[in-house]
């Protein structure tokens, strides 16, 4: 199945300043793909992201998926369309583990519904597709960070949407635990042929994990492409303020600082 995200020109300011947050970003990633949005703090990553769910209304531009226009879809619908994976998220009741994947479900769950048989199956599948159903009846807010960060993505596998976003998904995680969460996004991704979109700090990362690269700073798309045409020693200087070497090593290529003494 082919499918395709796609933003055209998009514009994004708070009420309270006239300074754009997103000015004309436009890019367009594939399904089958993990795509990956790289930028310094404050470039717009997080507010793209919000944008994409709804949860901010852009000012401008246009965000489709096949070709749809989804800007007006109402909540429930948009659920359907991106799964989110936060960065974090600590609720304030210890559910079970379970529970929580249910959470996914919760857009085709009438109001004041129980989950159906179907909800608990598709609940149970994904806790086993990510290897992670031994945690099934223990507290989410017992297990460790990259436990919750995959409960988080069984969580958004659930609601089976078509597009998968997740915003810093190895924020606060060990080194371990990136490759892990990362190495499952990059096998969910090709088993289940989603659209994956991925906000990231690490070049590196980006570099190891990610198909495409859109690459942002101070609100805008500055390039976009494969992520070994993208993520050069010129950008990083560029958007970084940094200089660094790129080194290639078992064809994989990595961003090295290079550090004043």
């Amino acid at each position: 199945m082919t499918g395709h995200l796609e933003v055209r020109d998009l514009r994004f300011a708070y009420p309270s300043s006239p300074r754009a947050v997103l000015d004309g970003v436009s890019f367009r990633v594939e399904r089958g793909m993990v795509s990956a949005v790289l930028g310094p703090n404050g470039s717009g990553k997080t507010t793209l992201f919000k944008c994409l769910t709804g949860v901010w209304k852009a000012n401008g531009g246009t965000m489709t998926n096949d070709g749809d226009d989804f800007a007006a879809l109402p909540p429930a619908a948009r659920a359907r369309l991106f799964a989110t994976v936060p960065q974090d998220h600590v609720p304030p009741f210890p559910y079970r583990v379970l529970e929580v994947v249910l959470m996914g479900r919760s857009p085709y769950i009438s109001p004041f519904a129980l989950p159906s048989a179907r909800d608990y199956a598709v609940a149970e599948e994904t806790l086993r597709e990510l290897g992670i159903d031994a945690l099934r009846d223990r507290p989410y807010t017992a297990i460790s960070g990259g436990e919750r960060q995959l409960v988080l993505i069984a969580r958004a596998l659930a609601q089976e949407a078509p597009c998968l976003l997740l915003d810093e998904p190895t924020a606060h995680l060990d080194f371990r635990h990136q490759v892990g969460v990362l190495t499952t996004v990059r096998s969910l991704v090709d088993r289940r042929n989603l659209i994956a979109l991925m906000t990231l700090h690490d070049p590196n990362l980006a570099l190891m994990f990610s198909d495409y690269v859109v690459l942002m700073d101070a609100g805008r798309v500055v390039a976009q492409g494969p992520p070994r045409d993208v993520i050069t020693e010129e950008s990083i200087r560029e958007i970084y303020r940094i200089d660094a070497t790129i080194h290639a090593f078992d064809g994989t290529r990595f961003v090295c600082p290079r550090m004043r003494r």
